[in-house]
């Protein structure tokens, strides 16, 4: 019979080697997550298009995640959910997203990734019609078409207007061509590609936009202000950001979906 005393030294080493196996194992996840970051995103076009999941934001931070030897992965859901599984933890970061002062409280936002405008799109087959505004009060008597979730949301609110929400910029587009709301805010580059890809040139004509922007900025990716290796990551991405806007790619990247 083996001593006690062996025994103890035998179980001591057992013990060793499981301690060693779970540190191992750890380690692996813990690489393995590094090397992956999840991005939650929504339909944008050109920006985002979750139907072929690809879209200018997409090859850009594709290239950025190269840049950086690490996998970008995109998750697409609603806006709202956006918010909600950056909070629970479940993604690294989300985009594209305009600062807020709610926003930036509760975020840290990346260096910008590309410059948006967003206008008010109407339609009208009277070319003379013009619809324009000075502050949200005048307003007040139109049918407006928003996304739940937007940025201007609470501005909306706010100033009283009458906001009919849906689920993505080419349903409120549908809905101005159909009568049923009399302006919607899209990003200009948005706006008429939609436009563009849904209706003939004759009828694409009859839509226009307000002079004056509801919004002009940056967009950007939103990540969590308490998550520490989330932080560092923001960092070694814009850095690698900074090296692909220099390089031929970035130029090449826009020129396609910039025509």
């Amino acid at each position: 019979m083996p001593s006690l005393r062996v025994e103890c030294d035998a179980r001591r080493e057992y013990l060793k080697r499981l301690a060693l196996l779970v540190i191992c194992s750890f380690s692996i996840i813990y690489t393995s997550a590094q090397n992956v970051l999840t991005i939650g995103t929504n339909d944008l076009p050109p920006y985002i298009e979750t139907n072929t999941k690809s879209g200018l934001l997409i090859d850009l931070l594709s290239e950025v995640g190269r840049e950086m030897n690490v996998k970008i992965d995109f998750v697409f859901l609603p806006w709202v959910r956006c918010e909600e599984e950056l909070k629970d933890g479940k993604v690294w970061g989300i985009m594209p997203y305009v600062k807020t002062p709610e926003r930036e409280a509760a975020f840290v936002f990346s260096d910008p990734l590309i410059m948006k405008r967003t206008l008010f799109f109407y339609y009208s087959r009277d070319q003379k019609k013009k619809i324009n505004y000075t502050k949200f009060s005048d307003l007040k008597n139109y049918n407006i078409g928003g996304i739940k979730g937007y940025f201007y949301e609470n501005w909306f609110s706010d100033a009283g207007l009458n906001v009919e929400y849906t689920a993505s910029e080419e349903q409120n587009i549908r809905k101005l061509y159909g009568g049923r709301i009399d302006i919607t805010p899209a990003g200009d580059i948005t706006g008429w590609y939609i436009i563009k890809k849904i209706f003939p040139k004759e009828e694409a004509n009859n839509f226009h936009t307000i002079e004056k922007p509801l919004d002009e900025g940056n967009i950007y990716i939103i990540v969590r202000r308490d998550d520490i290796e989330g932080l560092k990551q923001l960092k070694l991405f814009n850095e690698a950001m900074k090296r692909v806007k220099e390089e031929p790619i970035y130029s090449k990247i826009i020129s396609e979906y910039y025509k």
